[in-house]
């Protein structure tokens, strides 16, 4: 067989193979530009790379051969990979090479912990780690190294060697939680979320006491109405309630009930006491109990308990929660619940964050408002939301939803708005395709 090549001829015809020639071309159509990773060249990207490279470390970014590398290390955002380059499985989508570990690096989790800590703290939120693997702790000594950070990072480790007493000591030491492999996607997710949203707490705490000390700190502190109070006014305690800094002034009396759900309850992260007065008939009141009947009061729940501080401590109390003992008793009633009403006196909502217990306190009064004027409207037939709609709405409440009324509160008390990155609920909106 033999192909001809027209050399002559003024349009130039590439040469195709004979099975081809006589088909019709097919014109690809041209690549969008995001599918071409540009060379990382930034200087943000290189502060990175050094710090890894001087720490001798090795990451999944680069021995996965990842192409986000560049947008990643630009932000300083790096994943280490622990206990070598060498993987002893074969996964055919997986880049990272395979074959038999070698020797491990005794000193790679204080390095790790110190390039962390070289990475602009603000730009990460938790790190999960490997406890323990084959018999070796290395997780735990990254654990010791990162705590001895200034701020520590919220350690989450993994698990699949480790017996039970291993695990709580990982958590004396400090650690966040731990996960046991196999791992369910999905409760792995609910983790790091829980654990992303503590480590954004902590992260607005330190702009706030930063501002505390600019102010001046802690001196002459007294207890003030809600509604003054002024960023010099906070305060912090341990959970027996003791006060924790220089010496301040007159601390509020009820400051156990924090004390107490913050001991009991180790995924809350803000705690609400009130005294709202929409709410405070339903405490008094067997008859009519508090129960949501709005879809923006959901989260509220359908069981709220009524917490009354005479049966236990008697008659003779002006109903304040003044020791821990009587917070401790109020937390047991409050259970795993979100709302625990307070006979006389108000109640106490707890959540994830600052955000969501303000959220779910102010709903809670206007529930309690619209409550009332249905029970007169009725002539006390009411129809609440049933216990399906209250765990559908509460979970797929998005984040959205807390920061458009974080902003407009804020507006309302003359407060600057930090906006927060938030994570969108499971959803049960027609327009997000999830619907059933």
């Amino acid at each position: 067989m033999v192909t001809l090549i027209d050399t002559i001829s003024e349009r130039q015809v590439r040469p195709r193979h004979p099975e081809k020639a006589n088909r019709p071309d097919s014109v690809s159509p041209p690549k969008p530009d995001w599918i071409r990773v540009r060379a990382p060249t930034s200087r943000s990207y290189a502060n990175t790379r050094n710090i890894v490279k001087e720490n001798g470390l090795d990451t999944v970014c680069e021995e996965a051969g990842c192409p986000n590398i560049g947008e990643c290390w630009d932000k300083k955002h790096a994943t280490f990979m622990i206990m070598g380059d060498t993987c002893t499985r074969a996964c055919a989508f997986c880049n990272v090479k395979t074959g038999m570990p070698g020797a491990l690096d005794a000193s790679e989790p204080e390095h790790v912990a110190e390039a962390t800590a070289k990475l602009d703290r603000r730009q990460y939120d938790v790190i999960v780690t490997d406890l323990m693997m084959d018999g070796s702790p290395q997780g735990f000594d990254l654990l010791r190294y990162a705590m001895k950070l200034t701020p520590p990072p919220i350690v989450l480790m993994v698990t699949a060697h480790a017996d039970i007493p291993t695990c709580k000591s990982a958590l004396a030491e400090g650690a966040y939680d731990y996960i046991e492999k196999p791992l369910d996607l999905e409760y792995f997710r609910a983790k790091v979320r829980q654990a992303v949203e503590k480590s954004q707490l902590h992260r607005e705490n330190e702009v706030l006491t930063a501002q505390v000390m600019e102010s001046g700190g802690f001196e002459g502190i007294i207890g003030r109405s809600p509604q003054m109070v002024q960023v010099e006014d906070i305060m912090e305690f341990t959970l027996d309630g003791v006060s924790v800094g220089r010496e301040p002034g007159k601390p509020y009396s009820e400051r156990f009930i924090h004390a107490a759900l913050y001991e009991a309850r180790p995924e809350v992260n803000a705690v609400v006491h009130n005294h709202s007065p929409s709410v405070i008939p339903f405490s008094v009141t067997n008859k009519c109990r508090m129960r949501p009947i709005m879809h923006m009061c959901a989260p509220i729940g359908s069981d709220i308990p009524t917490w009354d501080i005479r049966d236990k401590f008697g008659d003779r109390t002006n109903l304040l929660v003044t020791d821990l003992a009587m917070a401790r008793d109020l937390a047991k009633c409050l259970g795993q619940n979100t709302v625990a009403l307070m006979r006389g006196h108000g109640s106490t909502v707890v959540a994830r964050d600052l955000r969501e217990v303000v959220f779910t306190s102010v709903y809670m009064e206007l529930n309690a408002n619209l409550l009332m004027q249905s029970l007169t409207l009725g002539e006390g037939e009411v129809t609440y939301l049933s216990d399906g709609e209250i765990e559908a709405i509460t979970k797929g409440r998005a984040g959205f939803t807390f920061e458009r009324g974080w902003e407009n509160w804020c507006n309302r008390v003359g407060r600057p708005y930090v906006a927060r990155e938030w994570v969108a609920g499971e959803g049960f909106s027609r327009t997000d395709g999830s619907f059933r």
